[in-house]
């Protein structure tokens, strides 16, 4: 009798051992589904990071271009108005051109006809002295 009461509990035992590893087996398959799930999270996670990085490189690249055009758009201006006069070298320029005046300036046409008459004016006087003589 003891003998089968052993068995008994044996089998006993056995069944609560195999009935507790069902469940450690349950338990260690639904971990593992988890741990599947969160690595193809973070797989998915890692590629959308990591465009967004490229992205914001293209966008970063692409405002230091502007910046560096920008940059030199600013650095014409200030060479465009470095040639530039100031208020002192005009107002020197107006006294010279008050000084010498250039409206009475003549014209190179004025020139050739006072020229003309001259030549005119002694050709006429040579011809009178030629008419007394």
């Amino acid at each position: 009798m003891a003998n089968k009461e052993d068995k008994t509990n044996n089998r006993e035992e056995l069944n609560a051992i195999s009935g507790r590893l069902k469940i450690l087996e349950n338990r260690y398959n639904d971990v593992r589904k988890m741990i599947d799930f969160v690595e193809t999270n973070m797989i998915t996670n890692q590629r959308k990071t990591n465009e967004e990085i490229r992205e914001s490189s293209n966008e970063i690249y692409n405002l230091k271009r502007s910046i560096e055009e920008i940059q030199n758009v600013i650095l014409a201006i200030k060479n465009e108005l470095s040639l530039k006069s100031d208020k002192e070298e005009i107002e020197v320029m107006k006294k010279y051109t008050e000084l010498w005046d250039p409206t009475r300036f003549v014209t190179i046409d004025q020139v050739q006809k006072m020229i003309d008459e001259i030549k005119h004016h002694r050709a006429e006087e040579k011809t009178e002295k030629r008419g007394k003589k």
